[in-house]
């Protein structure tokens, strides 16, 4: 049985490597030759493209999980040289360059990568779709009086100064406050 754990292991572990490997570098970006429209369907082509290559990391990764629980169940029904030696042959594969866990973490790594490529781009359409920029710069407005008076954006409100009287402590002048 874990001859057939141990093939599999491995050809899962080929496959991940081989997505890594041919895994375009896919960054989600905006053409300004293109039109709005065109841009928002290029990021949503940019966007099925990663989810896709992301899905499938993500069920290589659960297929190498499975299958490193299913190595350890059988490793609990041995004993004995049985048992030391397929310790051997679990540490053999679980350590060095061909580890098949290093590659579920490259993978697992790379899935969180392509989700936060795939926020990156429906940001990007947010933008797209919703032009309007983040710090909005109005106009000076010139009154009757040829006052000057910006308008701004910001929610800081400068209030005059008020001169307010202060209460003395006497309980007769109280009323007048």
């Amino acid at each position: 049985m874990s001859g057939l754990t141990r093939r599999l292991i491995g050809q899962t572990r080929a496959r991940i490597k081989g997505y890594l490997e041919e895994m375009e570098e896919l960054l989600p970006c905006t053409n300004p030759e293109l039109t709005r429209e065109e841009n928002v369907i290029a990021l949503d082509n940019t966007k099925m493209t990663i989810r896709h290559n992301a899905q499938k990391l993500k069920e290589a990764v659960e297929t190498l999980h499975r299958l490193d629980k299913e190595w350890g169940e059988i490793m609990e029904r041995l004993s004995g040289e049985k048992l030391e030696e397929k310790e051997k042959e679990y540490n053999k594969m679980t350590t060095g360059e061909n580890s098949f866990l290093d590659t579920m973490k490259e993978a697992k790594e790379m899935i969180v990568l392509l989700k936060s490529r795939v926020n990156e781009a429906e940001i990007l359409q947010g933008h797209l779709l919703n032009p309007m920029p983040l710090r909005v710069k109005m106009q000076p407005l010139v009154t009757e009086q040829g006052v000057t008076q910006s308008k701004s954006a910001s929610k800081c409100v400068n209030l005059p100064a008020l001169e307010l009287p202060i209460f003395d402590g006497d309980p007769l002048n109280w009323a007048g406050f």
